[in-house]
C-alpha cells in the first residue's frame, strides 16, 4: 500500500513541476510581453526565482518518491532507466537554468558605462535570453517526457497491487 502511496506522491510532484513549468512559459511569458523592459525584466527574476524552489522541491520529492517506492519491488529495468535519465537531464538543465542562465539575464548595465561597454553588455544579454530560451523549452520537453514515464510507473505499480 505504502508503495502505491509513494508513487502517487511521485507522480503529484512530477506534474507539479510540469504543470508550473508550462505555466511560466506560456501564461507568464506572454503576459510579459506587455510589459514595458524594465518591468519584465523584474517580473521574470521575481517569478523565476520563486519558481526556482517549487521547481527544485517537486522534483527532489519525485525522486525521492520514485527511490523510496522503487526499493521494495524494482520497476522493469527499462522504466527505471528511463526515469532516472530523464530526471537527472531534467535536474541539471534545471541547475543550468538556476545558477549560471537566469543571473546572466539579471546583470545589469553600470550607468557610467561608455557606449561600447552599453552595446557589448546588450549583445550578451540578447545570447542569455536566446540562451534561457532554448533550456526553458528543454525543460518542458523534459518535464513532459518525465510525467509519460512517471505515469507508466504509477499504472505498473497499481496494476501489481
Amino acid at each position: 500500500m505504502w508503495r502505491i502511496a509513494l508513487s502517487a506522491v511521485q507522480l503529484c510532484a512530477t506534474a507539479l513541476y510540469l504543470g508550473g513549468a508550462v505555466t511560466m512559459e506560456l501564461v507568464l511569458r506572454y503576459a510579459q510581453r506587455e510589459l514595458p523592459g524594465p518591468q519584465t525584466a523584474v517580473t521574470c527574476q521575481v517569478s523565476g526565482r520563486r519558481w526556482r524552489w517549487w521547481a527544485q522541491g517537486s522534483l527532489a520529492v519525485a525522486g525521492l518518491a520514485f527511490f523510496g517506492s522503487s526499493r521494495s519491488q524494482p520497476p522493469p529495468p527499462a522504466l527505471g532507466v528511463a526515469y532516472w535519465t530523464v530526471w537527472t537531464v531534467l535536474a541539471g538543465v534545471l541547475l543550468v537554468m538556476s545558477y549560471r542562465a537566469h543571473p546572466a539575464m539579471a546583470r545589469k548595465i553600470d550607468p557610467g558605462a561608455d557606449s561600447e561597454e552599453r552595446r557589448r553588455r546588450r549583445e550578451e544579454l540578447k545570447k542569455a535570453i536566446a540562451r534561457m530560451d532554448r533550456l526553458l523549452r528543454t525543460e518542458l520537453a523534459l518535464a513532459s517526457l518525465l510525467a509519460f514515464v512517471s505515469s507508466l510507473y504509477f499504472e505498473a505499480v497499481t496494476a501489481a497491487n
